[in-house]
């Protein structure tokens, strides 16, 4: 999932300055490059006057000029209402972009309200498997977050314990379910009324009006084909069983390998045991 990040100018300068270049910057540079950095007007000027003060500011403008002819810029433009003379104003940018993470070292304590990383948390590799415990944390807590990046950049290991809940997950899967098309595979979305049952209530709310397409086995076509063309407003089609083993959501952006499928979510709002794998689709 992409992130607005709001950055001060010393996490910035490792795009651009070499000499800064230490253990754990690639990491830093590496999501410089996947997110989306967040700039007002009153942080450019502060990021002119920063890199002036170091004898490159030309590689700044040059930056801001390819990412203003970039389809993919990793710029995010944000208009924000005027901020007090004494308010620090990286602070109060995090305060007006929703769901903004504020990363960098400041002169002052940052606020308890705030989602924040310093920069030594952004050094760090992502960790190789997540829970849904962290997931909750990320979602429901503030202060200093360790485990964001972990939680949101693919790929991701996401390992689902017994009886938690499942519309905390669903909560979070919506993250990967943006764009305009859905892919749904499931072997067993008809066979399993669990599956169905789970599919309309955790998936198809967030996916409704989008382009979806349903694969499911040619023997549960004949006697379901028409019923889920009209009830999801869906292309159905069908394949060998055999063929379709695997269960995912594939979208414009992301895959999501569901391992045994919808039933994941569990019965009475407590998922089951399974782990999910989520990749970004190249």
């Amino acid at each position: 999932m992409i992130t607005k990040l709001v950055v001060s100018p010393e996490v910035l300068e490792y795009n651009f300055k070499p000499s800064v270049l230490e253990h754990g910057s690639e990491h830093i540079i590496s999501r410089l490059s996947r997110h989306q950095i967040v700039l007002t007007r009153s942080i450019k000027e502060d990021f002119e006057v920063y890199f002036s003060a170091r004898g490159i500011n030309e590689l700044l403008q040059g930056w801001l000029i390819n990412n203003a002819h970039s389809n993919g810029s990793n710029i995010s433009i944000e208009k924000v209402s005027p901020s007090a003379p004494e308010q620090n104003i990286y602070f109060h940018a995090h305060q007006e972009v929703s769901d903004s993470l504020l990363i960098g070292n400041f002169d002052r304590p940052v606020p308890r309200t705030f989602r924040y990383n310093s920069i030594e948390d952004i050094k760090k590799p992502k960790e190789n498997l997540i829970t849904l415990n962290d997931v909750q944390d990320i979602l429901t807590k503030f202060g200093r977050l360790k485990k964001w990046f972990s939680v949101y950049e693919t790929s991701i290991q996401l390992q689902i314990e017994e009886n938690k809940d499942a519309q905390l997950l669903a909560k979070y899967l919506v993250n990967f379910l943006k764009g305009d098309n859905v892919e749904i595979q499931d072997a067993y979305l008809v066979s399993n009324p669990n599956n169905e049952k789970n599919f309309q209530e955790y998936i198809y709310p967030h996916i409704k009006g989008k382009n979806i397409t349903i694969i499911i086995p040619t023997e549960d076509g004949a006697e379901n084909k028409q019923r889920l063309i009209q009830k999801y407003k869906a292309v159905v089609k069908c394949y060998p069983k055999e063929k379709i083993h695997q269960s995912y959501i594939k979208t414009d952006l992301y895959r999501i390998d569901l391992g045994y499928r919808f039933d994941v979510f569990g019965t009475n709002g407590k998922t089951k045991r399974e782990m999910i794998h989520i990749y970004r689709n190249h």
